[in-house]
C-alpha cells in the first residue's frame, strides 16, 4: 500500500466534513466521518506493522470503495460525488495490479511500468477533479451568497414599496380633503358674491 492510498482516504474524508460544516445533516454523519478516519489510520499503522502491502491493498480498495458507496447514496453529499467518484480509476489500476502480483507476478514485472503510468495518470486526474470541485464549489458559494444579497435586497424594496403605498394614499387623502375644502371654500365664495 502506498501511503498515496492513504492520503486519498484523508482528502476524501475531509471533504466530505468540510460539506457537512455547510449543510444540515444527521448527528451520525459526523461520528461516521471521524471513525472513518480513525479506521484510516489503523489501516495504516497495521500495514506499518504487518508489511502485507497486497492484501492491505485490498482492504485499503474496499474501504475507500465502501466510502464512495456512501457519497453516493447520500444525496446531500452530491457536491463531494465528482471528487470520490474520481478516484475509483486509482482503485481500478490498484486492484488489477494487486490481481496480477497475486496471480501471475512474473507478467506483473513485465507490464509494472503501465501500471505504475496508469496510476500516475489515475491520480492526476483525481488532482484535476480536486482542483474543479474546489472552482465549482467557490463558484456555488458565490452564487448562494449573491442570491442571498438579492432576497435581502428585495425584501427591502418590498418593505420600502409598503412604506411609499402608504405615503401616497396618505398623500393623496390629504390632497382629497384640501380639495374639498378649496371647492367648499369656492362654493362659499360665490354664496357670498350674489
Amino acid at each position: 500500500m502506498d501511503n498515496v492510498e492513504f492520503l486519498l482516504i484523508i482528502f476524501l474524508i475531509l471533504a466530505i466534513q468540510k460539506l457537512l460544516k455547510s449543510i444540515s445533516h444527521p448527528p451520525e454523519w459526523d461520528r461516521w466521518a471521524k471513525n472513518a478516519q480513525i479506521a484510516n489510520v489503523v489501516i495504516i499503522v497495521l500495514n506499518a506493522i504487518f508489511d502485507h502491502d497486497v492484501a492491505f491493498d485490498f482492504v485499503w480498495a474496499a474501504f475507500l470503495l465502501a466510502i464512495v458507496y456512501f457519497v453516493y447514496k447520500e444525496k446531500a453529499l452530491q457536491p463531494v460525488r465528482s471528487f470520490a467518484y474520481s478516484m475509483l480509476p486509482y482503485v481500478a489500476v490498484s486492484l488489477l495490479k494487486n490481481i496480477f502480483v497475486l496471480f501471475d507476478e512474473a507478467l506483473y514485472y513485465r507490464l509494472h511500468n503501465y501500471f505504475d503510468t496508469a496510476k500516475m495518470l489515475a491520480f492526476i486526474w483525481i488532482c484535476a477533479t480536486w482542483f474543479i470541485s474546489n472552482r465549482q464549489e467557490k463558484v456555488r458559494k458565490k452564487d448562494l451568497e449573491q442570491r442571498r444579497l438579492e432576497e435581502l435586497q428585495n425584501k427591502v424594496i418590498a418593505e420600502r414599496k409598503v412604506e411609499l403605498e402608504v405615503l401616497v394614499r396618505e398623500r393623496t387623502a390629504e390632497l382629497f380633503s384640501q380639495k374639498e375644502e378649496l371647492l367648499h371654500a369656492l362654493a362659499e365664495l360665490r354664496t357670498t358674491q350674489d
